[in-house]
């Protein structure tokens, strides 16, 4: 990883004791951590310096079928980040 990132990761899962609970992780550059987000959980990633780099796996093909998603200032969630995003896809706008 290069630079700075602030991650999130939401329960979606309706059947979930922790549903629509979050926890927020922060990664510099020269961490050596992962981050493991379980089958059923959303997440979301705000960079906090530019020219962030940040390597994303997947366990499977996305399916944008199975897409869903919520905005990242959703009061129901009520995520704090650290500053509102300069940039956003269309996506994650709507």
């Amino acid at each position: 990883m290069v630079g700075s990132l602030h991650a999130v990761i939401v329960d979606i899962r309706p059947d979930s004791p922790t549903f629509l609970c979050h926890e927020s992780f922060r990664f510099e550059v020269g961490d050596r951590s992962s981050l493991l987000v379980p089958d059923g959980c959303a997440t979301g990633f705000l960079t906090l310096v530019e020219d962030t780099i940040v390597h994303y796996q997947m366990g499977d093909y996305f399916q944008p079928e199975n897409y869903t998603g919520f905005r990242y200032d959703d009061p129901a969630i009520g995520v704090e980040w650290p500053y509102e995003p300069a940039v956003m896809s269309d996506r994650d706008r709507g």
